[in-house]
């Protein structure tokens, strides 16, 4: 990777490099305040603090193996780093505490965890061009259609998978879209997605089939209200798999090629005439 890939990219937005100096700041307060109550030794020669750190790098070296982007890996070991960082602060300083979540919340706040961009392929849908796009086409064509939203923390970490997947599978008769479901709660409630703070349907991905859903991953059960998969277990392959992108590609270059003989058949037509 290029060191201008690395600069620009989007790990060294204000989100991360503000909580690594707090980090920085948190070892600098641990050398002068030690957590004395964690120092004793236990019957196996080892301190409570380092059972804490040790805990924290398995936990991340499991993180590391299950978590499908980047973004997931970086949030993930950015959380339980925090946690063990709180349980120590705690045993340096009773106010500690809540100092450092303070400051973690406003990080959080003013600068939310920046989102990879999606390539030019993935077009922007709302209420005012979705009907006309997708569910009045007649088309004999597939849209593969993201719902997220802005304040979710799992669709910001899994947003690097639908623009890979869209970059795979781009197609002249497949398209990609997104939709804000928290700008157009309408739209997403239309398509029984649950916009809920606590939604465990968010992203939702929507294969839909000259303008009807043929796919949807998570799967809803026979009432169409109960997601039957855990959407944060997500990786690639899974999206793949349940929206049968593969068939989807073969059904599209079978109309591709359906469409390019009738189009030589009118051809050789008009030459006869």
């Amino acid at each position: 990777m290029k060191v201008s890939n690395v600069v620009n990219s989007r790990f060294l937005a204000a989100h991360y490099l503000l909580q690594v100096l707090t980090f920085m700041a948190f070892f600098g307060l641990r050398l002068k305040y030690p957590p004395t109550d964690l120092l004793v030794l236990d019957v196996l020669g080892y301190t409570r603090e380092f059972t804490i750190w040790l805990s924290l790098g398995m936990v991340i070296v499991v993180r590391l193996f299950s978590s499908p982007t980047p973004d997931a890996i970086i949030s993930h070991t950015f959380k339980f780093t925090k946690v063990a960082m709180l349980v120590i602060a705690y045993y340096m300083s009773k106010s500690l505490p809540i100092v450092f979540a303070g400051i973690w919340i406003a990080i959080f706040t003013l600068f939310p965890q920046p989102r990879a961009k999606d390539p030019k392929i993935v077009q922007v849908l709302n209420r005012g061009n979705f009907d006309q796009k997708i569910a009045n086409n007649d088309y004999k064509g597939f849209w593969v259609v993201q719902f997220h939203a802005t304040w979710s923390p799992l669709c910001t970490q899994l947003a690097p998978l639908f623009a890979s997947i869209a970059q795979e599978y781009d197609h002249v008769r497949i398209k990609f879209g997104k939709v804000d479901a928290g700008l157009w709660p309408d739209l997403a409630e239309k398509h029984k997605i649950n916009v809920g703070g606590t939604s465990s349907q968010l992203p939702s991905y929507v294969v839909f089939k000259i303008g009807k859903e043929s796919n949807r991953y998570p799967a809803l059960d026979a009432d169409g209200k109960t997601v039957t998969e855990d959407i944060s277990n997500a990786n690639r392959n899974l999206i793949v798999a349940n929206l049968s992108l593969k068939e989807v590609w073969e059904q599209a270059e079978a109309w591709e090629e359906e469409a390019r003989k009738k189009f030589k058949k009118d051809q050789a037509k008009k030459k006869a005439t």
